[in-house]
């Protein structure tokens, strides 16, 4: 009966259940995931009574609702908080991949917000883990990646951004 017990347990936990293979669309073309978007803008983290708020500095697509529909939090410490440095990094280019994680069930990780620190959102699409990217400033490449792909309107899928080496890197 124990053993009966047991194994219904461990068949019944989340753990048995964890998501093996997240969805592509998770990851997907970041030329595609700009132009399947419907809004995006620059917003900041600013402090609020409940944590944080996003105010939008900048609208880059579309018309965002006076109230952004994400809730914005602090970071816990088990949240990755990072520009990819800038998002010069490869691994943000290559891997498709962006700083928001992908939790058991496949969904994503709710995305966290420094106060004071800006924010490309890129809303009205699926779910991606690009959309929610921490960025430092104009010479952000994931930032202007978007600003061309948005003035081009046309850049076709699979379009790899290739960012431009860092001094004395090889």
């Amino acid at each position: 009966m124990k053993i009966f017990v047991g194994l219904l347990l461990v068949l019944l936990s989340p753990v048995a259940f964890a998501c093996f293979a997240p969805p592509a669309s998770m990851f997907r073309d970041h030329a595609a995931l700009v132009s399947e978007s419907k809004i995006i803008v620059i917003a900041q983290a600013v402090s609020a009574s409940d944590g944080c708020s996003l105010r939008v500095v900048r609208v880059l697509k579309g018309s965002p609702p006076k109230e952004l529909p994400i809730k914005c939090r602090t970071p816990d410490s088990g949240d990755w908080m990072t520009s990819f440095f800038s998002h010069t990094d490869s691994s943000f280019w290559t891997g498709r991949g962006g700083r928001l994680g992908v939790e058991s069930n496949c969904s994503l990780i709710a995305p966290a917000f420094e106060i004071g620190h800006s924010y490309l959102l890129v809303l009205g699409v699926k779910p991606d883990t690009k959309q929610f990217e921490q960025i430092e400033g104009t010479d952000d490449k994931w930032l202007q990646f978007v600003e061309r792909a948005l003035r081009s309107a046309s850049v076709p899928p699979n379009n790899s951004f290739k960012p431009k080496p860092l001094r004395g890197s090889a």
